[in-house]
């Protein structure tokens, strides 16, 4: 007859083999599964286009009008105290300018003054750099500030509405007014 430690030490023992077996019996991740998509990215020997792309991202949506829309707005934008922002993995315009302005319905601020390197608020590339305004600064200014009403309310009509994005419009139009 076993002692009692001995009882104990194979109850144990055996405790731990079953905790190993059903560890080792639930399969890893497969490597045969497909990556995450990843968004997109410009090649870093490749220049911006020197004409705009078609508005129109790869599965559509786009409108037709983003190149129209910013390109017709000569801007009174004061680029004095304006920061280089290099875009990010994740980065949206809108996010930017809720970190830079506390408020991401100004993106198209960043926008307006970034044509070098954006063509779409949509599609904005990890590595590009982004010219970001002061906000006070153009707001103080009678025609910066008036510059910024027309494209936001250009915008919030052209992308924002045409992309279903109402809410957003909305916002930008309450900041125009």
């Amino acid at each position: 007859m076993k002692t009692m430690n001995e009882k104990l030490a194979l109850i144990i023992v055996l405790a731990l083999g079953f905790v190993l077996a059903i560890s080792c019996a639930s399969s890893p991740k497969s490597p045969t599964q497909p990556p995450a998509e990843q968004p997109p990215t410009r090649p870093p020997t490749e220049q911006p286009p020197t004409t705009p792309p078609p508005t129109t991202p790869p599965g559509g949506g786009g409108t037709g009008t983003t190149t129209t829309t910013y390109n017709r707005h000569p801007t009174d934008i004061i680029l004095d105290g304006a920061i280089k922002y290099v875009i990010k993995r994740g980065d949206t315009l809108a996010f930017i300018a809720w970190d830079l302005y506390n408020d991401g319905f100004y993106y198209p601020l960043i926008f307006m003054v970034s044509r070098d390197v954006v063509s779409d608020p949509d599609w904005i590339y990890p590595g590009d750099e982004l010219t970001v305004p002061n906000l006070s600064t153009n707001l103080s200014d009678a025609r910066a500030l008036a510059s910024i009403k027309r494209f936001l309310l250009e915008i919030a009509s052209n992308i924002e509405d045409q992309r279903n994005r109402h809410r957003t419009a909305e916002g930008m139009r309450q900041r125009a007014n």
